[in-house]
């Protein structure tokens, strides 16, 4: 079964017309999911599929291009402005914090490091911040970027997807503990380690088996599940199409995918099954999973869908 969420756009006459949707994220309290659209930000009660809060932001999508996915710690979130900003804001109130600037490149990402740092990486740099004061504490250099993961509890480090592969950082001194370099295919077809793509990136990354291996989207099509302490790619997925979101399911042993044909997958790690397909109406950048095991997809139909996860 698929439920759908619709954002209420504030237009009483064309109260169907929606703008496209980039991402979504399940609040902390369980009962809520957030989306963002190019300008504006919904809020949906789950159980209810009640649309409860419309907002407009700062613009977060340039040229129908959304590459920040929302970030959330127990009090703020954080979204990014399509340029070289981004922006933290109260989850109670919506109500922005505070804005970020200095990077020279598109904001791609944002990690929070406790209550008072956080690190945003941009195309070809990481910044560590005093969320405080909005200080810069640290600026070191990346490979062309894409995405970033949230902290490896039992390594206390970071993972930044790029045009190469993955670097895992330090995010203390911002440099790279492991370079793993990935030989990225054309879609549909198999990786080709002689020829250098830099077309090519890893576009959203998680981290799993508590935190010591790496399951990957890339641009090629693939998904591979990574050890984060050797580089080794343990086993690889053919997503088909351009994977643009990746969630893992609680229990850590099922993964859902979502790409830019406007599939969203599901796979079993330990025994490298496919589980389950669902076609929707346009391409799916963003997905997540709640703390009950439940997923919803931001489609750029401009709906969000509960997708029903396999048993």
């Amino acid at each position: 079964m698929i439920a759908r969420f619709i954002p209420d756009n504030g237009d009483p006459d064309e109260p169907d017309l929606h703008d496209p949707l980039y991402s979504v994220m399940a609040l902390p309290d369980g009962r809520h999911i957030m989306a963002t659209g190019i300008r504006d930000l919904f809020v949906w009660e789950i159980d209810s599929r009640e649309c409860v809060y419309h907002g407009t932001i700062d613009a977060i999508c340039r040229d129908g291009f959304a590459s920040f996915s929302l970030v959330h710690d127990a009090l703020r979130f954080a979204t990014a402005d399509g340029t070289t900003e981004f922006a933290l804001w109260d989850l109670g109130t919506f109500e922005k914090q505070r804005v970020f600037s200095g990077h020279t490149e598109e904001v791609r990402g944002f990690v929070f490091l406790g209550d008072d740092h956080g690190i945003s990486v941009s195309h070809m740099s990481l910044r560590r911040w005093d969320l405080g004061t909005g200080e810069c504490l640290r600026e070191a250099a990346a490979w062309p970027a894409w995405c970033v993961t949230a902290i490896s509890t039992p390594t206390g480090r970071i993972a930044v997807g790029t045009t190469r592969g993955v670097q895992v950082i330090d995010p203390e001194s911002l440099q790279s503990v492991l370079d793993i370099q990935l030989a990225f295919g054309i879609l549909g077809r198999d990786p080709d380690p002689d020829t250098y793509k830099p077309w090519c990136s890893i576009s959203t990354l998680t981290w799993i088996e508590e935190g010591t291996h790496l399951v990957c989207g890339g641009s090629d099509g693939l998904i591979r599940q990574i050890d984060a302490n050797t580089g080794d790619v343990m086993q690889v997925w053919r997503a088909c199409q351009e994977v643009e979101s990746l969630a893992l399911l609680p229990g850590g042993d099922v993964f859902v995918a979502s790409c830019s044909d406007g599939s969203v997958k599901f796979w079993r790690i330990s025994s490298e099954q496919h589980l389950k397909v669902v076609e929707l109406n346009d391409s799916v950048p963003g997905v997540c999973v709640t703390s009950e095991g439940r997923v919803f997809a931001a489609c750029k139909d401009g709906l969000v869908y509960e997708i029903e996860a396999p048993p």
